[in-house]
């Protein structure tokens, strides 16, 4: 029964056609969302032509070591090493943007670059500014939230019911 429901709604006149160009502009607006976050937090994204994954550059960071670090803050990626069979890869990661709306793109894309900025100036033991830097918030916009740091509204994974999630030496500004 259900492949014969498939079946009417797959030969329904233009069905198709409009499915893929929903879906064409769907993910090119979240891969938009995705690649410019990235950007504005100095990581050279690759805006994808198609498909539903984007590749990051993060130079000077091996993201097996950081896989483990952002999946502490609720978000994900694979490696770029799982990509190759010799360590050209470890310095880049492959982002999907199947499966977020546009607004949880740019949060995980500020919660990654925070993690990543944090996990590079610890190897190094110094930033630029000398300092660590602090964690901050971001609104949906991808902006800078002094009141979202102010009140505790940080992003909370989907799985999370409380603030369990964060790790114990998590502090807010």
């Amino acid at each position: 029964l259900t492949q014969l429901i498939a079946l009417q709604i797959l030969e329904m006149p233009g069905f198709i056609d409009a499915h893929i160009a929903a879906n064409r502009i769907r993910y090119a607006n979240r891969a938009d969302a995705l690649c410019s976050a990235l950007a504005a937090r100095g990581f050279e994204a690759a805006m994808p032509s198609g498909g539903m994954f984007t590749w990051v550059h993060m130079p000077g960071i091996d993201t097996e070591t950081l896989l483990a670090r952002v999946i502490a803050e609720g978000v994900a990626f694979v490696p770029g090493a799982a990509f190759a069979v010799d360590q050209q890869w470890q310095h880049y990661a492959r982002l999907s943007f199947a499966t977020l709306g546009e607004p949880d793109l740019v949060i995980a894309a500020n919660i990654l670059a925070d993690v990543a900025t944090v996990s590079w100036c610890a190897v190094r033991r110094v930033c630029a500014t000398g300092v660590v830097p602090r964690p901050w918030y971001y609104d949906a916009t991808g902006a800078v939230s002094p009141l979202l740091a102010a009140h505790s509204l940080v992003y909370r994974p989907p799985w999370a019911s409380n603030d369990s999630w964060l790790p114990s030496s998590a502090t807010l500004p």
